[in-house]
């Protein structure tokens, strides 16, 4: 008998059995083949013409090759000659004819060539007993498909998902096909589907081959970028080793490039050091825009103009509040190589702005989107309202070149990098200070001596002693009223309130639709005066409704000399006649006992009480995102020295979390431990 009809490369199929012949050279076997089968006559080879459909599958079992199967209806539909066109469209090498791809498609399915793929379909062979899932069937291609072509695993993953092996009919017998039906079922019949996945979070992401890896000389890290800038992806390469086949080893010592290793320890070894390890590795302005990692403090955001229409995109920098004033294509990969720059400790250069550059209006989105792929984000991009567009600043065109022109004074430099000023228009300045604040000689002393430029620092020069000295003052004004607040008595309040608006005017007031939604916060309302007024019984000539509203929106609706400082309040807004509506968004709350100490010292006047708790939110806004940003700066210079300090040592630009060697603990063996300890069953 020839050679040609025993399987390929030493896999010599039986009826009871298999010779494998690990580190034989494919040209031993060739030569010796007849004195191998003549030196074991317990094994009887059958010719695959004459092999039983019985047989056909042993022989495909017990080799641990996955024969996917395919129908007459895959032939006869022409499904099975499309999946043939996207591999030929995918074929690394050369072109393909649509009988080339067939059968090449044919061995990537299981079979040793399509007269054979053809001649199973006739014996009806399907698939094992058990289905195989999508991602089986997808790893078993992907890996024939990286030996056959030969191409890179990670390559050949991706040229698997783009052929569409689920239009084959065996797709319908996998469990997922199964389950969507049973989804589809389920929420035909009105039942939610519930899954518990709660026990995926009680384990550690932890890969059971990470020492091996780490010992084949994987960085230690789940994201790393090297001297050179090639990027390392833990999850890539952990995503390889996931999709290998069980038998994976046993096709690659029929290679001569691993013949000779005999444990298979050495042989996945050599394997993830030669070729898995290297597809881990990728540039790291690829990394970016394939993974969507972005910079610490970063985000790229799609620069529109005043028709609405996608004009390119810049990358900001949030943690500063500045953008860099690059302009870059919306379909071009340059902006990924920037934030590759970026990433690694550089800075993007900045042309300046010549005399003849023509301006437009830039403006950004109102909405979040990521910015990576104007494909992806386009529909919504068309569809934004032009009214919710945010201005920028001019845009300067010259050339080959897009610069955001926002002019001297919209500048600012942070550790080399040049940026435009952004969002920080809600900082403190000069003319949003009011008044009654101005007049204390601590903020006085800062806007007296307010500087003409902002500077190039990231915050506008003057902007911090103006945060420090109103948080001084603001800080005092409160401390003052604790203490004015705690020589009051509950009755000389409520008479000061009276003398604003008497009893049955605030009940009036109160009585509105914009305090009350409906019947039954009515209802509670009405419960919650009740209580309070049995105990504090100064509050007898006020409504029921009228307490319960007020203590809603006091601090934390206590019963404590603030909540009572809010009858006083309110008092003031119906005596100065606020609108309803706005008097129920004032932001009252905590500020009640600060404006009722300025009204009981007589330094408010009553019209002047809503006013001023305009002024109080805004101005404590403003102090509260000045101290976030200034905290969110501090943060992110610390990260930037800490890589600075990475990048000195010389071995790597930037690391992610460490992988352990060993596997954590999860919450699923702790809590284990803990019910095994208290003796539970």
């Amino acid at each position: 008998m020839s050679f040609h009809s025993i399987s390929i490369y030493g896999k010599i199929s039986a009826r009871i059995g298999l010779i494998r012949t690990a580190g034989i050279g494919k040209g031993y076997v060739r030569d010796h083949a007849p004195r191998l089968l003549n030196a074991t006559p317990f094994f009887k080879v059958a010719h695959p013409r004459q092999a039983s459909p019985r047989l056909f599958f042993r022989r495909h079992r017990k080799e641990g090759i996955m024969r996917i199967a395919v129908s007459q209806a895959d032939l006869n539909s022409g499904r099975f000659s499309a999946i043939s066109k996207s591999l030929a469209k995918a074929w690394p090498h050369g072109k393909l004819s649509l009988m080339q791809a067939q059968g090449k498609l044919a061995h990537l399915l299981g079979y040793r060539s399509l007269h054979d793929l053809q001649q199973a379909v006739k014996a009806h062979l399907l698939s094992p007993p058990k289905a195989a899932t999508r991602e089986q069937i997808t790893d078993s291609v992907a890996w024939k498909l990286s030996r056959l072509a030969p191409m890179p695993l990670a390559d050949a993953r991706e040229a698997t998902q783009g052929l569409r092996l689920s239009m084959l009919e065996v797709d319908a017998s996998t469990p997922e096909a199964k389950f969507e039906e049973s989804q589809k079922s389920a929420l035909a019949s009105g039942p939610m589907l519930f899954l518990d996945e709660s026990g995926t979070f009680f384990g550690p992401d932890w890969h059971p081959r990470t020492p091996e890896l780490l010992d084949c000389g994987a960085p230690p890290y789940s994201f790393a970028v090297l001297p050179d800038k090639r990027a390392f992806s833990w999850g890539q390469l952990t995503a390889l080793v996931n999709s290998l086949p069980a038998d994976f080893q046993d096709d690659l010592v029929m290679e001569e490039g691993y013949m000779g290793l005999q444990p298979e320890a050495d042989v996945f070894r050599a394997f993830v050091m030669r070729e898995l390890l290297p597809q881990a590795f990728a540039p790291l302005a690829q990394t970016i825009k394939r993974d969507k990692r972005l910079p610490i403090g970063l985000a790229v955001h799609w620069l529109m103009n005043g028709e609405n229409r996608v004009i390119g995109r810049v990358i900001e920098n949030w943690a500063l509040g500045g953008i860099i004033p690059v302009v870059y294509d919306a379909q071009s990969d340059d902006i990924f190589e920037a934030l590759a720059d970026l990433m690694c400790g550089q800075q993007v250069n900045v042309p300046s702005v010549p005399g003849g550059a023509i301006h437009i209006n830039g403006f950004l989105p109102s909405y979040s989107f990521q910015g990576f792929d104007i494909g992806a984000d386009a529909d919504r991009l068309a569809s934004l309202p032009k009214d919710t567009l945010q201005p920028l600043c001019a845009v300067a065109y010259w050339e080959k070149h897009a610069v955001l022109d926002a002019g001297e004074g919209g500048l600012f430099v942070e550790q080399g990098q040049l940026y435009i000023r952004h969002q920080q228009h809600m900082f403190l300045s000069p003319e949003r200070i009011p008044a009654w604040l101005s007049s204390d000689k601590r903020i006085r002393a800062v806007l007296d001596n307010w500087p003409g430029a902002p500077g190039r620092d990231v915050f506008p020069a003057g902007v911090e002693a103006l945060r420090s000295a109103t948080a001084a003052v603001l800080q005092d004004l409160y401390r003052q009223s604790d203490e004015a607040a705690a020589t009051w008595s509950n009755d000389a309040v409520i008479q000061a309130a009276l003398r604003l608006a008497p009893a049955k005017a605030l009940d009036q007031y109160l009585d509105d639709e914009a305090f009350i939604e409906d019947a039954s916060e009515r209802y509670a309302l009405k419960i919650r005066g009740r209580e309070v007024k049995e105990e504090v019984p100064e509050l007898h000539a006020y409504e029921d409704l009228t307490v319960g509203i007020v203590w809603s929106k006091s601090v934390k609706g206590l019963l404590d000399m603030s909540a009572i400082a809010g009858i006083l309040v309110y008092s003031a807004f119906c005596a100065s006649s606020v609108d309803p509506e706005s008097a129920d968004g004032a932001a009252v709350g905590g500020r009640s006992l600060l404006l009722g100490a300025q009204l009981m010292a007589g330094r408010l006047d009553a019209r002047d009480v809503f006013t001023c708790v305009q002024d109080l939110v805004r101005i404590e806004r403003a102090v509260d995102l000045l101290e976030s940003k200034r905290q969110r700066i501090f943060k992110w210079r610390s990260e930037e020295k800490a890589l600075q300090q990475l990048r000195a040592d010389g071995h790597y630009l930037i690391v992610g979390e460490q992988v352990p060697r060993k596997k954590p603990v999860g919450l699923g063996e702790l809590l284990e431990k803990a019910r095994m300890s208290r003796g539970s069953p």
